[in-house]
């Protein structure tokens, strides 16, 4: 799903990663990005637990209220499930974006909605978020501002 936030303005100077911190899974491939991010365009942050209640007033209110999955936000765009999977792999420039360009997207929604939806199960949860070395530090956004 693609739903504009602020078009009119740049919220952030580069586009914006934001995941879920327990979960394993999505801790690994936040590592992936970060490792393949060479030229530092994405930065990072964490899936907040609850949405703060101005954010429910706004026309993307709907889509944040019952997310599970990772959101990014390039442009004033926010991009949820594969699109923000596919947005993500064309921002770092990596060549599995061109994979996924392949797979229909009732296909690769539903897939990625499986996995969403028992990541969990799957892979387990962490009661710490993923260990940063100074550099990733440096890329994380302590407080989301939607």
């Amino acid at each position: 799903m693609i739903v504009p936030v602020h078009p009119e303005k740049e919220m952030y100077s580069q586009p914006v990663l934001i995941f879920d911190r327990i979960c394993i899974f999505c801790n690994f491939w936040v590592k992936f990005i970060f490792k393949r991010d060479k030229k530092c365009r994405i930065k990072f942050a964490h899936l907040p637990p609850v949405w703060p209640n101005y954010l429910m007033t706004q026309p993307y209110g709907e889509v944040l209220k019952n997310m599970d999955s990772v959101l990014f936000l390039d442009n004033g765009i926010l991009y949820t499930h594969m699109d923000a999977i596919k947005q993500i792999l064309k921002t770092i420039n990596h060549p599995l974006r061109y994979v996924l360009y392949w797979i229909p997207d009732s296909i690769g929604l539903q897939v990625y909605k499986i996995i969403a939806s028992n990541r969990y199960k799957i892979f387990g949860k962490s009661d710490v978020c993923i260990p940063v070395n100074q550099d990733m530090k440096n890329r994380f956004i302590a407080d989301l501002i939607l």
